[in-house]
C-alpha cells in the first residue's frame, strides 16, 4: 500500500469515529433526559396524589362532625372534594399499576366511609396516615 492510501484510511476512521462518537454521546443524552422526564413525572403524579388526599382529608375534619347537619354549601365542598380526590386517583399514568396495587381508592373508600359512620377521628387519622406512609413509600421506591 502506498503512503497516500494509508494517511487517506487513518483520516478516514478519525472522522468516522468522531461522527460516531457525537451520535453515541446524543444517544446515551436522550436515554439519560427520557428516564429523568419519567422519574419527574412520576413523582409529580404521586405529589398530585398526595395533595388531593391530605385536601379532602382536612376538609372532612374541619367539616364533617357527626351529629351536625352540614350546610348545602359545606355539602357541595365535600362533593367537590371527593370528585376531585378521585378523579386524581383514576387519572394516573406513570404510577397506575402502583396505585391500583396499593388499593388506593378502595382503602381511602372505607376510610371515609368509616368516619362518616362512626365519627371516630383518631382511626380516620390513623388510617389517613398510614395510606400517605404507603404512598410516600411507593414513590420513594423507584
Amino acid at each position: 500500500m502506498q503512503q497516500g492510501t494509508i494517511t487517506l484510511i487513518v483520516a478516514g476512521l478519525g472522522i468516522a469515529g468522531t461522527f460516531g462518537s457525537g451520535a453515541m454521546t446524543l444517544f446515551v443524552s436522550q436515554r439519560f433526559d427520557i428516564a429523568r422526564w419519567r422519574r419527574d413525572e412520576r413523582m409529580k403524579e404521586w405529589r398530585e396524589l398526595l395533595v388531593a388526599l391530605a385536601t379532602y382529608f382536612t376538609a372532612l375534619l374541619d367539616i364533617y362532625q357527626p351529629m351536625r347537619p352540614q350546610s348545602p354549601t359545606e355539602q357541595m365542598k365535600l362533593a367537590d372534594l371527593k370528585a376531585e380526590t378521585f378523579r386524581i386517583i383514576h387519572s394516573r399514568i406513570f404510577i397506575r399499576d402502583e396505585v391500583i396495587r396499593l388499593e388506593i381508592e378502595t382503602r381511602w373508600l372505607n376510610t371515609e366511609r368509616h368516619y362518616r359512620v362512626n365519627g371516630d377521628v383518631v382511626p380516620f387519622a390513623q388510617a389517613y396516615d398510614e395510606l400517605v406512609r404507603d404512598v410516600v413509600a411507593a414513590a420513594i421506591e423507584k
